[in-house]
């Protein structure tokens, strides 16, 4: 009984959640129908809701199609809709359209994560069919009637032996007890329901069903939503107990031994319980002293009997054992009455002997029952307290990705319930013991194990929880002695309050995912006499598992989104790279190009042509310098870059640095000073790299140093490395950027709108190049608009490398075949870019096919002149510093028709991306050219928007 009370308690709440919402036993073509028409469903109501969402959020829909065919049909219809969902989706909502060829990573991710989803909830559905049925399984096999109602009193479950107790079908579920009984209105009953319903505590009752005319014995047990009963059919009992008593009192008067003497012990009569109980007949008994069925050790009770009989007393319940005819004692229970004759003298006595030996053995077979049941009561209530840990503990591991805290509370959930004190330690990735969570169950013992955490074990520990890391077993210790705590303390003050804790029983379990330990939980107790079982090292081996497996699902979550924000972060610098590259070689060879076209094709007199070749020449050597850097890196990133180790003179490298950049410096208006040590040295190392190094940094300096800054190289000897210091009064470097300003591609400004141009690589190249010299190169800046210092640091003897590699660099194609444009003459061409070499070669192009073509190096420029000019077209470059060609374009349409608000517009950039494309003609312009734009094909697109005709 004790059993099914427990189990009562535990399951009350799931049989009410089951009789809510069954699961249909259909057969299986139904469940697997049911999840095909599920997936279409949910097909069409995304192509619904298309016009809304496009193609955005293509797996939504499939969601709710996957739990109701889980519900309906378990896992395989649940996981046939997911694959169905996701081939639908795929197909349809997934570039490329109407094909089930996956088009991008992104898509692939998106794709395995909701078949995961799916498959996770196809089998969290299987998981609670499985336990329904179990469960209902388990209720239909008692021999109880079981019942649940709510507490408006409707049925909510009962099963078979219910059904038939109370001779009502199944189909009572949701009717109220009054409308299924209304006999019992207003009778004890329902007085005693009532209070059932309201008590905390079960209530048990016995009554008789006048309709049924049996006996019930019904025990209520009162639930958060209701109550749940257990009926039993007493009607048999009761009978046997009436029978059971007419039996006894036959037995008491008739089948008792019943034996008369007189006042000298002499059997005078004997009746034929007497001899069936003692052996002897009538014949053989009377006559004879009673004394023969007295054993010789009691014979001297036979007196006391016969002494208290002379003076009129009764002797009742006198248990004692007698000797049988064949000699074999026998316990009987005694009453002696005084026999008095008409004038009251007491002439003998009346002795009821009954035989109390099955008594005797009864009692004690009821001790040690009540012994066994109080021991199996006891391991029942322990049992359902670890059962509600780890139900507890489930729910709080599966709440939080975060593995300490989650620890730490299941800790305080385990105290005091399962232990007095409880410690989790943690295996690190360094491979040493973290102690993460320490629990009490006193604020006494709060403080001395908050002093414990500086004793967290390490690998040699003798400590229990060290000791079940290192053998991946479970270390029990049901009872530690002082010996143990000595063994186990690292030094007197561990000692010391291991002492006051007062440990009594402890035991460490292992926690382990995976073939590997994480970390270890160790449970004391300290009341006297409270030792850990193997029930509870079982309880305590499971709480380690969910735990292991809570952290190894919080480590691999972390991994996971630090991997995911890796992958982005990764994809978003190659885009962003590639554009600026894409920009950044478009640039110089649009004035390449465009000067050569046209000195190609005799359009350039010979006033321009040294001013073209100069623009040609300066370009060409800017896109030399990019594909040398671009070399550069790509040896560096494949291990293929070698130094060409010589006796450097580091000096005069610098020198050679400083005539390089001189005419750059001169041309900005910015100061160059040195101070260089001609005597720093030795130094072995590549010149060509070193100087290399410098010139980077010097023009880095140039870059972002204003007209008036200041730029200082300095050389100098620091103990065992010399040191070159770069420094300016420039632009600064923000704070956040300072750890990775040496990365590869990685720049201060992004975007349309930076102030300058590179791909991000020069001061990569100088760390690498550094770094392959034996040295290191830090930056160094007191934030925005304060100057930048570099230090570079050389050792005085580096080691030697192999000779560098030959390097070669891409010519140039053959010339392409001139081509005559049409004739612009009479139009106005407004042309906007910060680039100078880029602007003359524009407008050369545009004057040369007779248009009249002003020039603009801002869009605020370009806005203004846009007013007072009227130009027929705008060609317009995109990045240009502080505001870039979209805002011009957005804010040129903006403008009333009269102001030039409709003028036609060309977006003439080094970006080529199609989503360049997109954007520039989102944002107004009326075509988008990519740099470099040949002169005939500039004079046509420019004929086209001006509504011009002409012939090729």
């Amino acid at each position: 009984m004790w059993y099914f009370y427990n189990l009562r308690r535990r399951v009350g709440m799931d049989t009410r959640l089951s009789s809510y919402v069954r699961t249909p036993d259909w057969p299986t073509p139904v469940r697997y129908t049911i999840a095909v028409v599920a997936a279409l469903g949910a097909g069409a109501l995304r192509a619904v809701l298309s016009s809304i969402w496009g193609e955005d959020l293509p797996f939504l829909t499939f969601i709710p199609a996957i739990v109701l065919s889980a519900w309906a049909g378990g896992f395989w219809a649940g996981l046939l809709t997911t694959v169905l969902g996701a081939a639908i989706a795929e197909y349809l909502w997934l570039p490329p359209f109407y094909s089930f060829k996956i088009g991008s990573l992104a898509d692939v991710v998106g794709l395995l994560f909701f078949i995961g989803i799916g498959a996770l909830i196809s089998a969290l559905s299987e998981t609670m069919h499985r336990g329904r049925r179990r469960l209902e399984s388990l209720l239909h096999s008692i021999d109880e009637g079981f019942v649940v109602f709510d507490q408006v009193w409707r049925c909510r479950y009962v099963n078979d032996r219910g059904a038939a107790l109370l001779q009502r079908p199944t189909s009572m579920i949701g009717t109220a007890i009054w409308d299924l009984f209304p006999d019992i209105v207003g009778t004890d009953i329902e007085t005693r329901l009532r209070r059932a319903s309201v008590e905390p505590a079960p209530l048990a009752f016995e009554t008789f069903y006048r309709p049924y005319g049996r006996w019930f014995r019904a025990r209520v047990f009162p639930t958060p939503d209701g109550f749940s009963t257990l009926l039993e059919d007493t009607t048999d009992q009761k009978r046997a107990e009436v029978a059971s008593l007419r039996l006894a009192a036959i037995v008491r008067w008739s089948e008792e031994a019943i034996v008369g003497k007189d006042l000298d012990g002499i059997i005078t009569s004997w009746n034929p319980a007497a001899e069936r109980l003692f052996g002897f007949t009538a014949q053989e008994a009377i006559g004879r002293s009673i004394r023969m069925i007295v054993p010789a050790d009691r014979q001297s009770e036979e007196d006391d009997v016969l002494s208290r009989l002379w003076r009129g007393e009764t002797i009742e319940h006198f248990e004692t054992v007698r000797i049988r005819k064949d000699g074999t004692p026998i316990d009987v229970g005694l009453t002696v009455s005084p026999i008095k004759d008409a004038d009251g003298r007491i002439v003998g006595a009346s002795k009821i002997a009954r035989d109390i030996g099955e008594r005797l053995r009864v009692e004690a077979e009821r001790a040690r029952l009540l012994t066994a049941e109080q021991v199996a009561r006891a391991r029942a209530e322990s049992a359902e307290r670890r059962a509600t840990i780890l139900s507890e503990s489930s729910a709080i591991l599966s709440s939080s990705l975060d593995a300490s805290t989650t620890l730490r509370t299941v800790s305080q959930l385990v105290v005091p319930r399962f232990a007095d004190w409880c410690i989790v330690d943690l295996v690190t990735r360094e491979n040493t013991i973290e102690r993460v969570a320490i629990s009490a169950a006193g604020s006494d013992s709060d403080a001395l194990l908050a002093e414990l955490q500086q004793y967290a074990p390490d690998g040699v520990s003798s400590q229990p929880s060290a000791e079940a890391i290192r053998s991946r077993r479970t270390v029990v210790i049901p009872e530690i002695t002082e010996e143990t705590l000595v063994s186990t303390a690292r030094d007197d003050r561990h000692l010391a309050i291991m002492r006051r804790l007062r440990p009594y029983s402890a035991l460490a379990v292992p926690m382990a995912i995976r073939l590997r330990v994480i970390g270890a939980i160790t449970l004391v107790r300290t009341t006297q006499g409270h030792r850990y079982d193997d029930a509870d090292v079982a309880m305590a081996e499971e709480l380690a598992r969910r735990a292991a497996l809570a952290v190894d699902n919080a480590t691999l979550y972390a991994e996971a989104e630090q991997a995911r924000a890796q992958a982005e972060g990764a994809n978003r610098a190659k885009d962003e790279f590639l554009a600026v590259l894409s920009h950044e070689l478009r640039t110089p060879m649009n004035a390449v190009y465009g000067w050569a076209r046209m000195l190609q094709m005799g359009q350039i007199d010979s006033a321009t042509t040294p001013r073209a070749l100069d623009a040609i020449v300066r370009n060409a050597h800017i896109q030399l310098q990019l594909i040398d850097d671009l070399l550069d890196v790509s040896r560096i990133i494949s291990g293929k870059m070698r130094l060409d180790i010589r006796p450097v003179d580091l000096p005069r490298v610098l020198e050679s640095a400083l005539d390089a950049v001189r005419p750059a410096t001169e041309a900005k208006g910015v100061r160059l000073q040195s101070l260089i040590d001609p005597s720093a040295g030795p130094l072995n190392g590549d010149p060509d790299r070193l100087q290399q190094v410098v010139w980077n940094l010097l023009m880095n300096a140039v870059k972002f140093t204003p007209r008036d800054g200041r730029i200082q190289l300095a050389l100098q000897r620091v103990g065992s490395h010399l040191e070159v210091v770069v420094s300016d009064t420039g632009a600064g470097i923000r704070p956040e950027l300072l750890p990775v300003i040496f990365d590869r591609f990685k720049q201060g400004e992004s975007g349309s709108t930076r102030n300058q141009g590179g791909l991000g690589i020069g001061l990569a190249l100088v760390r690498h190049l550094v770094e392959l010299h034996g040295g290191s190169v830090t930056a160094e800046s007191a934030g925005e608009g304060q100057g930048a210092t570099f230090r570079v640091k050389l050792p005085l003897v580096a080691a030697a490398f192999e000779p560098k590699e030959d390097r070669a660099h891409p010519t140039a194609g053959e010339p392409v075949p001139a081509y005559h444009g049409p004739s612009l003459r009479g139009l106005r061409v407004l042309v906007v870019d910060d680039d100078p070499d880029a602007l003359e070669l524009i407008a050369t192009i545009l004057r040369r096919a007779e248009a009249e073509a002003r020039l603009c190096s801002s869009p605020p420029e370009a806005l203004a002149m846009l007013r007072s000019w009227k130009p027929h077209v705008l060609v317009s470059d995109i990045e240009m510093p502080g505001e870039d060609g979209y805002a011009l374009i957005r804010k040129v349409r903006g403008l009333a028709g009269s102001d030039g608000g409709q003028i036609p517009a060309v977006a003439l950039t080094a970006y080529g991306r199609p989503e360049d494309r997109v954007r520039s003609l989102s944002a107004g312009y009326s075509m988008h050219v990519a740099k470099p734009v040949d002169p005939v094909e500039l004079g046509v697109i420019v004929a086209n928007l001006a509504g011009r005709s002409f012939a090729g």
